[in-house]
């Protein structure tokens, strides 16, 4: 919410439960696993639901973060509360959160049969009705906690807590050479990152048509593609028949974004919609200035003109320009890519993130139960 929270430095643990129906492992679930390691930490036992979904329980394992699977998907699926509760039960749970609209929709009604508290946590501005019949809600930007109020949920129900990251990996430059020389980059180039799975709604069309712009007057331009997805063959096809396919490389699934932000001049996300993404966190981290659409949370961390250029959605031409700018312009570039850093640094790291977790999880323990949380 509003006013900065009461943070709880030193605090009896607590048993938290995530619940969630993840379709692959995207922002929102890699959120969920370093909020839950970040929480063990801090002393707190933790553990997730999750319906059956290989990828995410393998990063699950990974991350050192018990999960167990269950059928507790699908909207029709009226045996998912009990089993919910079950767990819950079995766990011990002081606290249930719930992610995405499913796991939302059946863990709240499993959450109040077992009798715990409940908090739904949204990573992204989409359907309000599962998560407006919860006890109370977390959004992971102002933005999302404020697509709750406008669907109906009470604001003094529904808190806002930033996502967060560990910038530590994100501060070496280090390799910067070696991976630009793996990528096969030269010393002209200027590197145009973005990270994003081949959907719609993260309009990597509308980035190859300011592509096709932004090349002819600054020709040093390379844009690198990580991500996989549904689109890409599409994107591949349609780079190759715009001249593009010496300029926009598709680099495929990579689980080492520290290092790979160090290849990069410059970062840009055209999407449609967002909640806050992690992966402008991570560019702003690594000190590289960020080219993002004002859509969702992404004004609340970048700041247009200071740590590079919000951009309208669906503005091929200002999207160009402003990619232009930057590779035009080594010191701006320097001066953006320093002032994010320590935004992230002053506001969004991922001790921050849980602390401000902790706060509320606290708050509703108290409010939803009329008593402290268990103790011991």
């Amino acid at each position: 919410m509003g006013e900065k929270p009461n943070l709880c430095l030193d605090c009896t643990a607590m048993r938290i439960l995530y619940v969630i129906t993840p379709s692959r492992l995207s922002g929102a679930e890699r959120m969920v696993l370093r909020m839950a390691q970040a929480q063990q930490r801090m002393g707190d036992s933790v553990s997730i639901l999750t319906k059956p979904q290989p990828e995410f329980e393998a990063a699950a394992s990974d991350a050192g973060v018990e999960a167990t699977s269950a059928p507790i998907h699908g909207k029709l699926n009226f045996a998912a509360p009990r089993r919910i509760a079950g767990h819950i039960r079995r766990a011990g749970a002081d606290v249930a959160l719930t992610v995405h609209s499913t796991a939302t929709l059946w863990g709240i009604k499993g959450a109040a049969i077992a009798g715990v508290p409940c908090l739904a946590y949204m990573q992204a501005a989409n359907t309000r009705w599962p998560y407006n019949r919860a006890p109370a809600a977390i959004g992971c930007a102002e933005f999302v906690r404020q697509h709750l109020i406008a669907g109906g949920m009470p604001a003094d129900r529904v808190y806002s807590v930033p996502n967060g990251i560990d910038a530590e990996p994100y501060l070496d430059d280090s390799d910067r050479a070696s991976i630009r020389n793996e990528l096969g980059l030269s010393e002209s180039d200027i590197a145009v990152g973005t990270l994003a799975h081949f959907t719609p709604r993260k309009a990597h069309a509308d980035l190859l048509k300011a592509a096709s712009i932004a090349v002819r007057t600054a020709p040093n331009l390379v844009f690198l593609w990580a991500g996989e997805g549904p689109l890409e063959g599409a994107l591949r096809t349609q780079a190759a028949s715009m001249g593009l396919a010496d300029r926009v490389r598709f680099l495929g699934f990579r689980s080492d974004a520290p290092r790979l932000h160090q290849a990069f001049d410059i970062f840009c996300l055209p999407s449609l919609l967002e909640g806050l993404p992690l992966s402008v966190l991570e560019a702003m981290a690594s000190a590289r200035p960020c080219v993002v659409t004002a859509v969702s949370g992404n004004p609340e961390i970048v700041a247009d003109g200071v740590t590079g250029y919000l951009v309208p959605p669906r503005d091929p031409e200002r999207l160009a320009r402003a990619i232009e700018a930057l590779a035009n312009d080594a010191a701006a570039r320097a001066t953006m890519g320093q002032a994010g850093r320590r935004r992230v640094l002053e506001s969004f790291t991922l001790d921050t993130a849980v602390r401000r977790m902790r706060d509320v999880i606290e708050r509703e323990i108290v409010r939803q139960s009329g008593r402290p949380q268990r103790r011991g």
